[in-house]
């Protein structure tokens, strides 16, 4: 299957470069892999982004993509920036994206499957599902990019300056607020999720 990747190098040379791995359900252009590649840029460090089986321009069914798949498209992606002649590589993966992307698309599903035995009469109890889960998403999304790379930020800070420096606590402080508000926000959604029952009619069979 063609895998869809850009790599973006800076004005001047350099054997410096980082591997970008998207979210769960995002893609290769999402907010943060766009301010990751300006800020490296700057820097000069060259991006390599590149879209996960299925996912954005990337061809494949993505209902067939599994771990062992993303794993091996992530070791080709360094062995083909490693190709490109640039020895230093460097890899910032979004775990935690990952994590709740991959919750919220199959927790509604799960419990749908468990609650409503009927297959006719579970779609609507699993579109009530998937809108609890789509409220909100902007704040959520925007938290955790912003949150992640305020942390990102912060780890560069920790390169040159002592934890002490205030700038540094700052930058922690916000990252760590940013993220919290993420989960609290998915966490709320998830609490809903549980807690919303199918309509009586809906446990009978056809």
């Amino acid at each position: 299957h063609r895998v869809a990747a850009v790599l973006a190098t800076p004005d001047r040379p350099t054997d410096l470069a980082v591997v970008l791995l998207h979210g769960f359900l995002s893609n290769k252009n999402s907010t943060t892999n766009k301010t990751l590649t300006r800020a490296f840029l700057e820097q000069g460090l060259a991006t390599f982004q590149f879209d996960f089986f299925g996912q954005g321009e990337s061809e494949g069914p993505f209902e067939r993509i599994t771990v062992t798949t993303a794993l091996d498209q992530a070791q080709a992606a360094i062995a083909l920036v490693a190709s490109r002649g640039y020895r230093r590589i460097g890899l910032i993966g979004f775990i935690l994206q990952t994590i709740v992307g991959a919750l919220s698309h199959l927790l509604p599903i799960m419990l749908a499957v468990k609650r409503v035995k009927s297959h006719k009469k579970r779609g609507p109890y699993l579109e009530e599902l998937t809108g609890i889960v789509e409220q909100w998403r902007p704040l959520q999304v925007g938290a955790f990019n912003m949150g992640t790379v305020a942390l990102l930020f912060t780890a560069g800070l920790v390169w040159q300056y002592s934890l002490r420096v205030p700038a540094v606590q700052t930058a922690a402080w916000i990252s760590a607020s940013l993220l919290a508000v993420g989960l609290l926000v998915f966490g709320v959604k998830v609490v809903r999720l549980l807690r919303c029952q199918p309509p009586e009619k809906a446990h009978q069979d056809d």
